[in-house]
């Protein structure tokens, strides 16, 4: 099975099992309620993250998995689906209030090409939501130290299980300094961060990760035992250690402390299309 086919394989079983799975992502808009706007989604999936959204907002979705965008339209969203490798992004320009491109720079051949193109579609007074998974941080460089691989394999997430090194579906890996090169030749600045302790600061963050650990069938008695005491522990973490004194911390060298980049981004004036000039 080549890697794009056994990629989409992967995200389609995924989708199946998971149809009814409802996790608001608050980062994007800074945990604010919002009406009326256009937002689009590049990698919209089945959209669960955005679904809340689409109550109040304008939300359109990009994707090459039938089966999540099938879950996706069923939500209000309004999707496509595309191949937005090197291809121009099928909207006018200066159309979005929003464009979320959340884990797909790291699987396409053109990360470039894509970031000039979500440029193109925003508004002037517009951003993009970036988050990006940073296989760099402390725990891979102990594994690299030892003969570990890139393959991404945190606490709840192991991609070896899944993958080969030959047929691994990410292709594009970005160091901290690599990424803010790409959002400068993007025409793009860095306007908020959102820092936290390696995988805290997205994957296992307890505002997703109990969600989807409550809506999990079948769970093992570890799993409801996390469930019932992880609230209450996170609270106290917070208590003792808060984020803003955390995001403080990784700020100093987000490559070593984060396990991803979550950013918001907003566009820079530009004079012409430089994606005109790619085929």
């Amino acid at each position: 099975m080549k890697s794009t086919e056994k990629q989409n394989h992967f995200f389609d079983n995924y989708f199946k099992q998971h149809v009814k799975d409802e996790i608001p992502d608050y980062k994007i808009t800074n945990y604010k309620n919002i009406k009326n706007k256009k937002i689009l989604v590049v990698g919209l999936g089945m959209g669960r993250d955005v679904a809340y959204l689409a109550k109040q907002n304008e939300v359109h979705g990009i994707d090459v998995s039938k089966e999540g965008l099938s879950i996706a339209r069923e939500k209000g969203i309004n999707v496509r689906i595309a191949n937005v490798d090197g291809k121009k992004l099928p909207y006018p320009s200066n159309f979005f209030d929003i464009v979320i491109c959340k884990d797909i720079f790291e699987h396409i051949l053109n990360p470039l090409f894509l970031l000039l193109e979500t440029r193109r579609v925003i508004k002037k007074n517009g951003y993009l939501v970036l988050n990006i998974p940073n296989h760099f941080f402390w725990w891979y460089r102990l594994r690299f130290l030892f003969g570990g691989n890139l393959l991404w394999n945190v606490i709840g997430q192991d991609h070896s299980k899944i993958y080969n090194e030959w047929d691994y579906m990410h292709i594009r890996f970005f160091t901290w300094k690599g990424l803010k090169k790409l959002i400068k030749e993007g025409d793009f600045k860095i306007k908020k961060t959102f820092w936290d302790f390696g995988t805290l600061a997205y994957y296992n963050n307890p505002e997703f990760a109990i969600p989807i650990l409550v809506q999990k069938k079948n769970k093992s008695f570890f799993e409801k035992l996390i469930v019932k005491l992880l609230p209450g522990i996170w609270r106290i973490f917070n208590i003792i250690f808060p984020p803003v004194l955390r995001a403080k911390i990784v700020s100093l060298d987000p490559g070593f402390f984060c396990a991803s980049f979550y950013l918001w981004c907003t566009p820079i004036k530009v004079s012409t299309d430089r994606t005109s000039g790619y085929n």
